[in-house]
């Protein structure tokens, strides 16, 4: 590979599939569920690693994602991490980092301590709520209670750089439990705050929103969801918070490049697992969903590349997310030609694109696709609203 790269390894297992979530749509509920498939499961991600192209550059960081990477055993978790350092030279600096996510109530002190032994420092809780009322409607497992005590057993396990996932615009939620949510993050303070727009993009129609409108509950309007966009954002940069990415605030030295990264593709990533999505130069691929089919597959590296049609709305979509613009130079890099020429590759990345500068949510001209500073709350939900009406499913390119 030649230059600084990440490692992400999947765990594709919960104890149920959350309806709200689009990460986990694509796998079948019966094996994410079935937790016997995990010893199988760690064998075919260490033949995966095994074949993986070996790079003389250090590793910048290691995630584990998911799915609930928490799930994992001590002993499973160390039987991954010793067989990535046996086959890539790890950073030795206080800049590496290893980060895993977890749920509140998978996150005992118990499990904490178990990837604080393996040499991870950092952990992203999945809270996307603080109370009841809204993870009654999300359908969370976890209760208000176990919120804060995932927080607080995060900090006795000696994580020093914590991540909480907020999720904003589910049907039920008000603006009332949104700004109480965001001032009890702040109190809790914790190293970064992801703030996460609810988006369904994965699954037509979708089961969780026909649910809730059944029982009376539709998502905010696009007003509202603006408004509790701007409200979040200018609140965590009126303490210790800056922005790092436009749906990412994290105080100063707790920048974790490897989410820029996954946007942005400043550097690789490799992945492992079924589901994922990674990067080497300018190629993306994303790999298959099925944890069965991985588990006797995985060996064979069988990638899913994007087509180049399809990468227009990845990197436009990736590089807003992260940077608010998407240059003419970034295009060439990616797609050897002009950022315009690359648009009329895409009917819904062009279409997105008109109607942004038409609304005054942006501008479009020589030097690439720029969001206005002015308007960046309602254009952000503007785009992720657009992708969510036209993008139904990803199609892909077979190498």
């Amino acid at each position: 590979m030649g230059k600084d790269f990440h490692i992400y390894c999947q765990v594709p297992f919960c104890h149920k599939r959350c309806l709200f979530c689009c990460y986990m749509t694509n796998f079948l509920e019966h094996e994410i569920r079935n937790f016997s498939m995990i010893p199988a499961y760690i064998n075919a991600l260490i033949r995966e690693i095994d074949v993986s192209d070996v790079s003389l550059e250090p590793v910048l960081s290691i995630v584990f994602g998911g799915g609930t990477p928490t799930v994992l055993s001590d002993s499973e978790i160390s039987k991954i991490i010793n067989h990535i350092a046996r086959k890539y030279p790890l950073r030795a600096s206080e800049n590496f980092i290893m980060s895993f996510e977890t749920t509140p109530e998978l996150s005992t002190l118990k499990n904490l301590d178990g990837f604080t032994k393996n040499g991870f420092n950092r952990v992203s809780i999945g809270a996307q709520a603080f109370f009841g009322e809204d993870l009654r409607l999300l359908g969370r497992r976890s209760r208000d209670i176990d919120i804060l005590n995932s927080y607080e057993n995060a900090r006795k396990a000696g994580f020093d750089n914590i991540n909480i996932d907020l999720m904003f615009g589910f049907p039920g939620q008000t603006f009332k439990r949104w700004r109480d949510t965001i001032s009890e993050v702040i109190k809790l303070s914790p190293e970064s705050v992801s703030i996460n727009p609810f988006i369904t993009w994965q699954r037509k129609p979708n089961i969780y929103t026909e649910k809730m409108e059944k029982t009376g509950f539709s998502e905010p309007v696009f007003e509202e969801r603006v408004e509790m966009f701007r409200f979040a954002a200018e609140r965590l940069m009126l303490v210790d918070y800056r922005r790092y990415m436009n749906f990412v605030f994290c105080k100063s030295g707790y920048e974790f490049s490897y989410i820029k990264d996954s946007f942005t593709l400043q550097n690789d990533t490799v992945a492992f697992g079924p589901g994922v999505k990674a990067s080497q130069g300018n190629e993306t691929y994303l790999r298959e969903f099925s944890i069965s089919t991985y588990i006797i597959n995985s060996q064979l590296k069988r990638k899913v590349c994007v087509t180049n049609k399809k990468k227009v709305r990845f990197y436009l979509r990736d590089y807003l997310l992260s940077e608010s613009m998407f240059s003419n130079s970034q295009a060439f890099k990616i797609f050897k030609m002009p950022l315009k020429e690359a648009l009329d590759e895409d009917k819904i990345a062009i279409g997105m694109v008109q109607n942004m500068v038409l609304l005054g949510y942006a501008d479009l001209n020589s030097k690439g696709f720029f969001l206005k500073h002015s308007k960046l709350y309602e254009a952000l939900i503007y785009m992720m609203d657009y992708y969510n009406r036209s993008w139904s499913h990803i199609e892909y390119e077979r190498n």
